[in-house]
């Protein structure tokens, strides 16, 4: 059926579903809520409803059809409630407390670490730059009140520390910082060198939104807080270079693309801010509350999902300032991939479709059925010029509360 299938040892018993928060703000992970309703729904598949433990199998002609094929499976064995594609890493998170890294183009599990007192948020990742320092990459995680910086390479804890604030958002990573969001409106910095908090800087209510480092274009933190406003501050020291105020709560993650801030405000705008400087370069009336990250593609293509399920592809630049919605798809709940043939998209009604990139309407005739528990999002194109990035853009990677893992892979353009 697939490329390759890998069947691991079971390693979890009770079949529970975690809640995972993917629409690009706060993304806190609950092992409690809606469990035990959720244990008792059927367990579902690409071809209706299937036993505990039992593969779920994608026909080979129905992925043909839309020009995918399974690129690999294999069964985890505990239940998957959260799946995160970082710096071009696969990392999944189970009810057991069990945080996986796994190699996104053959599915080989490279180690696995068990998460004290469990995982709170989304998890962080920094890759040092060539000839910068000697450092192993990282994944950073807050689990309940403690800070732990991983080697992920290797999966190893490189130190740690007790955070002396209550985190409210997934943690960012600078070369010489990690930033955290607290409810009590500030954002802490914790020098990796002395491996303690040496800056706060305080805005006018929580932060529950994911910051936003820009390093490699234009230096600052970028921060959105509940209290409307997007804070632009120094890397280094509690130090406000700009500030834009929104009339409403910023709880969907921030966006870094090139040298621009992209922020979705609950005050149903979108805005484009310049990093260097704070000037709101572009905005746009989406006409309805915005709470999920936009993502963006190169120069002209801005995508985002609005609280009316609708998935808007927007272009930016000068010469559309007259018209920038170049399309408005309904029925979307979010961006999933970006493929050769289109934009992926997950529906309301849970499948996933294929988006034009001109028009917006749907390629296929019918959504294709997953049944996946979660859906990890793909922030590469496979368009992009980096080569590694190229390769695992358009990738899919389905998660499911029995433990099983499938991934699927963009053959050929389908149009």
């Amino acid at each position: 059926m697939g490329i390759a299938s890998h069947r691991g040892a079971v390693l979890g018993g009770v079949l529970l579903l975690a809640l995972v928060a993917t629409a690009g703000g706060c993304q806190t992970v609950s092992r409690a809520g809606a469990q035990r309703s959720a244990a008792l729904e059927p367990l579902r598949g690409p071809q209706g409803e299937r036993k505990p433990g039992e593969r779920p199998v994608f026909p080979d002609r129905e992925l043909a059809a839309r020009g995918y094929e399974t690129l690999w499976d294999f069964y985890l064995g505990e239940p998957i409630t959260g799946a995160w594609i970082l710096d071009r890493g696969l990392y999944l998170y189970t009810a057991d407390a069990h945080l996986w890294a796994v190699d996104l183009a053959d599915g080989r599990v490279t180690w696995k670490w068990d998460v004290p007192g469990g995982l709170s948020y989304a998890p962080g990742s920094y890759t040092y730059r060539e000839g910068g320092l000697n450092q192993p990459p990282e994944l950073v995680v807050v689990a309940k009140d403690v800070l732990w910086v991983i080697d992920r390479n290797v999966g190893d804890p490189m130190w740690s520390l007790r955070l002396p604030f209550a985190a409210s958002c997934p943690p960012v990573v600078s070369e010489s910082h990690i930033y955290v969001g607290s409810w009590d409106g500030r954002i802490y910095a914790i020098s990796k060198e002395d491996r303690r908090v040496t800056w706060s800087y305080r805005t006018g209510g929580a932060i529950t939104a994911r910051p936003a480092v820009a390093e490699r274009t234009r230096e600052a933190l970028l921060v959105g807080s509940e209290d409307g406003v997007v804070y632009g501050l120094s890397l280094y020291a509690d130090e406000r270079k700009w500030s834009v105020p929104t009339l409403g709560a910023i709880t969907a993650g921030l966006l870094n693309h090139k040298t621009y801030c992209y922020v979705a405000s609950r005050d149903m705008n979108l805005y484009r801010i310049r990093i260097e400087d704070g000037l709101v370069d572009w905005r746009y009336a989406a006409g309805a509350v915005l709470t999920q990250s936009p993502v963006a593609f190169g120069r002209k293509t801005v995508l985002q999902v609005t609280g009316d399920h609708d998935l808007l592809s927007l272009d930016p630049t000068p010469a559309a300032r007259r018209k920038p919605l170049r399309w408005s798809a309904p029925d979307v709940s979010r961006f999933i991939a970006k493929t050769r043939s289109g934009v992926l998209a997950e529906a309301t009604d849970g499948t996933l479709v294929l988006l034009a990139d001109d028009t917006g309407e749907r390629r296929w005739d019918s959504g294709l059925q997953t049944g996946a528990d979660v859906t990890a999002v793909n922030p590469y194109s496979p368009k992009s010029r980096v080569k590694d990035e190229a390769r695992i853009g358009s990738t899919v990677v389905l998660g499911y509360r029995d433990g099983w893992v499938v991934a699927l892979r963009e053959k050929r353009a389908a149009y």
